[in-house]
């Protein structure tokens, strides 16, 4: 019985990316308006889990951006990522 808990756990960790020692690969693509300056206010992601365990990232920044000269920081577009729900299929 143990055992065979202790294999769930380890499919389970393994197909998050918890288990340590071993990153979780991660994809992630980012769409943005070349006419406009990246902005959070109107950008959608979707994050997906494959069984693989590779994590797929898909983030549009919208096409309403402003126009004036500031850039998104590597950071919070991370934030921003990471506060939306992974999906596994």
């Amino acid at each position: 019985m143990q055992t065979t808990l202790k294999r769930r756990v380890e499919r389970l960790e393994e197909r998050s990316g918890v288990q340590s020692g071993r990153p979780r690969k991660t994809e992630r693509i980012v769409y943005r308006n070349l006419g406009r300056n990246p902005c959070l206010e109107n950008a959608m992601c979707i994050r997906t889990l494959s069984p693989d365990g590779t994590l797929f990232e898909m983030v549009d920044l919208g096409r309403e951006g402003p126009e004036i000269e500031e850039d998104l920081s590597d950071e919070a577009l991370d934030r921003f990522v990471e506060s939306f729900p992974i999906r596994i299929i």
